[in-house]
Parts: structure tokens; sequence; C-alpha cells
């Protein structure tokens, strides 16, 4: 095995996150969404944003919101991208679940 992948997948298997989704978040299976097929459009402050969100998983009443990420590290730009997602679940999907983000 190419010595990339056996490290993703060791990562991926002693992930708390993995750990977590088989455990507490797969009760809530029903209900997630992964890779929308369209785009979720939304407002933020006023201009309109463009939303696809990987993994979202609402929980009772919270939504969790995950994002693969496979390039370059990039705090800031990834910090903003996941703000435009918790306002998009926030006006599209809070009124369903009755949730706050």
């Amino acid at each position: 095995m190419l010595p990339d992948v056996r490290s993703a997948l060791d990562n991926l298997m002693s992930s708390p996150r993995l750990e977590w989704l088989m455990n507490d978040a797969v009760r809530f299976a029903a209900d997630w969404i992964i890779e929308l097929s369209n785009y979720g459009e939304t407002r933020i402050n006023g201009l309109k944003a463009y939303c696809k969100v990987d993994f979202l998983v609402p929980m009772e009443d919270e939504l969790h919101i995950l994002d693969w990420k496979t390039g370059r590290k990039d705090v800031q730009k990834h910090r903003r991208q996941l703000i435009g997602y918790a306002g998009w679940a926030r006006q599209e999907l809070e009124p369903e679940f009755g949730t706050s983000t």
C-alpha cells in the first residue's frame, strides 16, 4: 500500500470523529445530509452566497457540519467557508429541525 494512503487510513481509523460518527451520530443517520446535489443559496450580510455542504449531521438541537479537505491547509479560508455553511444551515434547516447553529 502506498505510504500516503496507509497514513490516511490509519488517521481515519484512529480519529475521534470516526468514533463519534459510529457511536453517537449514527443514531441520526436518517437526517444526515451528505454532499448535496445542488448548491445551497443563502444570504450573508445581504450578499448572495452558494454553499455546498459536504456532510451535515442534525442531532437533537444541534447541527454538526463536517467538511472534507484534501488540499493544503488554509485556516482562514476554511473558517470563512464553514461560517458560510453555518449561515446556509441556519436559514434553510433551522425551521425544519428546530435547531440552533
